[in-house]
């Protein structure tokens, strides 16, 4: 699946390979580079009618003119970023036209009941914000101008936790167990996540232990609140049965899953956990796409690469992505490590242009395909990473260019 847009709100040109089921991407970039921009196409242009339908169900006024569904999905204003006669949407080198994207075949309509059939499942970043006091809000309750993906989540969220037993997290039959253990070592710490009905006010609460107080949402902390939106999303994505996919009328029809920022609030020991779980998904032959700031994430997609790579000369095995994920020797463990030996990760790079082709007009953004991480390249942009290791690089080289021998000292004068 190959995404191409041209001059589109700050974008002038970016075209983005999401590769095939099981494969992992990632968009890295300083922020408004157009990363949640080009995300949310994706889900626009795989899941229109889908959108639609929502907004006739939620009584949403998307009609009134041509931007307006621009507007609705990416958030109020966004849609004059849509420039007629210079805007250009592709998918798979079909061109997308505003004025047919949302049409249904031969006008048919579609009931709740029958369709349409969602392909794209996005988990938008600012998780914590779909929460009001620990519980989801519905489409509709979202201020105006709330994007599109974050009130569909949020609404995903409610239905799913109104269904829900007490217990949210442990549970048994809920994610791999090797998965749950490093949810709960990284993040939880033996806590348990609740809901509470006793109120008039469903809610979500943790208990440190059995006897506890309950500890409510806003006492939680930061990578807390983002992560539990994207926990429940990981139970839909991957119930029980083996390797199943999330189904709908029957058919496991999601095929790509849409990650924003997984780094919020976590520690790299948390994030680990979470990359992990990305794996899972990409064993399940999901189709993966993360933005991200976090070189750990870029790490993830360069040790796949490598192993990939190295496997197919014969110099990598099994034991070799277990021992680079830190994945015990079971056998759930060791299918995982066989079907990751086929997934291509891709990286791309979004960066603003420091070439002004108009004088007072703002530079813009260009996307760039940095998938080789060559960390020895010419190219400062792959050998940054696109710019995520660039300053640790700098501080470590003019440091390693001092002349003066740092081993030599002891523990207590480098902390003095």
């Amino acid at each position: 699946m190959r995404l191409s847009i041209r001059n589109f709100a700050q974008i002038e040109s970016a075209d983005i390979d999401f590769g095939n089921a099981g494969d992992l991407t990632l968009l890295v970039g300083q922020q408004a580079t157009g990363k949640s921009l080009i995300l949310q196409w994706l889900k626009l242009v795989s899941d229109p009618l889908t959108i639609r339908t929502d907004w006739e169900r939620f009584g949403s006024n998307w009609r009134t003119d041509q931007l307006r569904p621009l507007d609705l999905f990416f958030g109020e204003g966004l849609g004059i970023g849509y420039r007629a006669g210079l805007t250009s949407i592709k998918l798979d080198g079909q061109e997308i036209r505003l004025k047919t994207l949302f049409n249904r075949p031969s006008g048919r309509k579609i009931t709740q009941d029958t369709g349409p059939v969602e392909t794209a499942y996005f988990i938008p970043a600012h998780r914590a914000l779909l929460l009001t006091d620990g519980w989801p809000r519905n489409f509709q309750q979202h201020v105006p101008g709330t994007p599109y993906v974050a009130r569909a989540q949020s609404e995903r969220l409610a239905r799913w936790l109104s269904d829900a037993g007490t217990s949210i997290f442990p549970i048994a039959n809920k994610l791999p167990k090797e998965l749950r253990d490093l949810f709960d070592q990284a993040i939880f710490h033996s806590a348990t996540l609740n809901v509470d009905r006793s109120s008039p006010q469903s809610r979500l609460i943790l208990k440190a232990n059995q006897n506890g107080a309950p500890i409510p949402y806003m006492a939680w902390t930061a990578g807390q609140r983002e992560f539990v939106p994207l926990l429940i999303a990981l139970y839909e994505l991957m119930p029980s049965g083996g390797n199943a996919r999330l189904q709908k009328q029957g058919e496991a029809s999601i095929q790509t899953v849409v990650l924003e920022e997984p780094e919020l609030g976590l520690h790299p020991k948390a994030l680990f956990a979470v990359g992990v779980g990305i794996l899972h998904l990409l064993a399940r032959g999901y189709r993966v796409v993360v933005s991200s700031h976090s070189p750990l994430m870029v790490d993830f997609a360069w040790a796949l690469n490598r192993l990939r790579i190295a496997k197919s000369h014969g110099k990598a095995s099994i034991s070799d992505f277990l021992r680079a994920f830190d994945l015990k020797s079971t056998r759930s463990n060791k299918d995982l490590a066989g079907t990751l030996g086929s997934t291509h990760a891709r990286t791309y790079y979004l960066s603003y242009s420091q070439v002004k082709r108009i004088e007072g007009m703002a530079p813009l953004v260009h996307g760039k395909d940095i998938s080789s991480l060559q960390t020895y390249s010419s190219d400062p942009d792959k050998s940054s990473w696109g710019e995520l290791l660039k300053y640790s690089s700098s501080l470590a080289e003019v440091i390693g260019q001092l002349d003066f021998d740092f081993s030599s000292l002891t523990e207590k004068e480098l902390a003095s």
